[in-house]
């Protein structure tokens, strides 16, 4: 696959513009390849990581930027990918957080999970497809309710929906935050266990159980958590890991 097709398909993923056979071929690539999930995974971390800096605009600004180039670059110069954009506004805030990090050395491990924990972002592309028309719908009112915060709501339709459909395992990645949020912290610890059987969402569910130890001040579990995550190189949250074990211990 070139890469300039590939960035797009990606791109086109993450954005939900993929045909539904489209994202069907897609995603029985992507359960075995494990760079390509990597990368997915680390695509979604940078668009959230921008979302939830504030960074709704940017990018509607790269597409200009890309647009501006392509008029005035030759044909046969290689397109500046989407991608490498993300990477330098994620790097710049990367070092905006480390210089935060560095001037709070004496953190609590719940102040700690307040200042590292946000709701990950709706990533459920082409929900319950392969499921009933009663379980999409319920799949969809809890997601909507999620998206919405309201996730009290988001925990009972989402458990329904689990209920119906006990494989669809990444769904409880979202039922774990809508548990977190709501204090079901029991409830969560075992969705986010029951989540990282899914390729897809494994590391994420991995990172919401060390926020939830974070939460519930679980320091030992916490640390046990982490300590997995900083030795797995390819780990969408490995620095983030290591800050915090160097916080921690």
């Amino acid at each position: 696959m070139e890469e300039e097709s590939k960035a797009q398909l990606l791109q086109n993923y993450l954005d939900g513009k993929l045909t539904d056979q489209e994202r069907k071929d897609f995603e029985e690539v992507l359960a075995n390849d494990t760079d390509l999930n990597n990368e997915v995974v680390e695509l979604q971390e940078l668009e959230l990581g921008l979302h939830s800096l504030g960074y709704d605009q940017f990018k509607n600004t790269v597409s200009e930027w890309e647009k501006d180039f392509q008029q005035s670059t030759p044909k046969t110069t290689k397109i500046v990918q989407l991608r490498y954009y993300f990477a330098a506004a994620a790097s710049l805030a990367l070092l905006i957080m480390a210089g935060y990090f560095l001037s709070n050395n004496t953190l609590s491990p719940e102040q700690l999970y307040a200042n590292n924990y946000t709701p990950y972002e709706d990533m459920v592309i082409g929900r319950g497809s392969n499921s009933s028309t009663e379980a999409i719908d319920i799949l969809t009112n809890g997601m909507n309710a999620y998206n919405q915060q309201d996730y009290q709501t988001a925990s009972e339709k989402l458990n329904e929906y689990l209920v119906l459909m006990p494989t669809d395992y990444g769904i409880s990645l979202y039922l774990g935050i809508a548990q977190m949020e709501t204090g079901k912290n029991s409830e969560a610890e075992a969705s986010f266990t029951i989540a990282q059987k899914d390729i897809k969402f494994a590391q994420q569910a991995q990172w919401y159980q060390a926020m939830l130890y974070l939460k519930i001040n679980d320091t030992t579990k916490a640390l046990n958590v982490l300590n997995e995550i900083s030795s797995n190189n390819s780990h969408y949250k490995k620095q983030k890991a290591i800050q915090l074990l160097d916080k921690l211990n």
